[in-house]
């Protein structure tokens, strides 16, 4: 059984005794350590940040297209110009870095591309195409994406695409009830981490008894998991019963893993949560309010997350 622990109250510092916990502690954001980033007009829906693996720019997805921000000079540069509201196959989504100068991204709701952008020439290619791809993952060395499908789709799973050789292989999961919906790679790009909810047992399928507020069955339970490529082992990180937990985002160096938590349940209305959680000693922090796409620097150091609406980066300082 894991252990959580819970601190209150950004922007005020606050820090974790190293000695009553762990050898390591967090030094949550102070007031001056966090910057709006891209502040949205009352209809604008932004999302999905990515940071340039050289940290000087910042990807993300505004009104269904791709925008990037000098991390310098704060000059915004569309990308694409391909949505049409109201028409969902023309929506981009989910910037993630190639290199500092090639942006992955998808396009598309039934007939998805994934593409790739060159952000100084904008020299645009395809990588793949896929009906009802619902998110990838790229791994830090470039080599494997992780593509993850909706129930539509004949594929219908979890699957390991190879950049280099452009073979697949699909995750064969313990139970057939699972399915990985968010990832996040380790820095090995050998493992890593996913969420699912296990739908087993004499649950049914949990969508009846999930709607309950009073349910306490472990099978709804929402789980963190880490898959290892090599030995194709699956081995549980952490789970919750008392709300959802989403959007898996692991720290360039392994050590910490971003998360969101929300209560689902008819009569509780609790806003979203950004949690970190510790590898090493599983213990989880709550960092602030938030609504998704959290998104690590590559130092570990810094963390983009969306908060009302709008863009945010909080510096994380985090010592033994």
């Amino acid at each position: 059984m894991f252990t959580y622990s819970r601190i209150f109250s950004i922007p005020l510092f606050l820090v974790l005794s190293a000695t009553s916990i762990s050898n390591e502690y967090v030094l949550l954001p102070h007031e001056n350590e966090i910057r709006l980033i891209v502040k949205r007009n009352s209809k604008d829906v932004i999302d999905y940040p990515s940071w340039s693996p050289d940290m000087r720019y910042i990807a993300f997805c505004k009104n269904f297209d791709i925008y990037i921000m000098d991390a310098v000079t704060k000059d915004v540069k569309r990308l694409t110009s391909y949505y049409v509201r109201g028409q969902s196959e023309s929506a981009s989504r989910q910037p993630q870095w190639l290199s500092s100068n090639e942006l992955l991204f998808l396009s598309g709701e039934k007939d998805v591309v994934l593409k790739m952008k060159n952000i100084q020439d904008m020299r645009e290619e395809i990588v793949l195409k896929e009906k009802y791809l619902y998110s990838y993952y790229l791994s830090p060395d470039k080599n494997l994406i992780i593509l993850c499908f909706g129930a539509e789709s004949k594929k219908e799973s979890t699957w390991l695409y190879s950049m280099k050789t452009r073979k697949w292989e699909q995750v064969i999961f313990p139970n057939k009830y699972w399915t990985a919906i968010y990832c996040s790679w380790l820095p090995d790009s050998n493992r890593f981490i996913y969420k699912t909810t296990f739908k087993g047992g004499e649950c049914g399928g949990c969508e009846i008894c999930c709607e309950d507020e009073n349910t306490n069955n472990p099978a709804c339970a929402d789980k963190f998991f880490m898959y290892d490529i090599a030995s194709k082992k699956h081995t549980e990180l952490f789970n919750s019963l008392d709300a959802s937990i989403t959007e898996p985002s692991t720290s360039p160096d392994g050590r910490w893993v971003a998360y969101y938590k929300f209560y689902q349940y008819r009569l509780t209305k609790m806003p979203t949560e950004l949690w970190i959680l510790n590898l090493n000693s599983k213990y989880a922090f709550f960092i602030t309010e938030a609504e998704s796409s959290a998104a690590w620097s590559s130092d570990s150091k810094s963390i983009l997350y969306i908060k009302n609406g709008d863009l945010y980066l909080g510096n994380l300082i985090v010592k033994k």
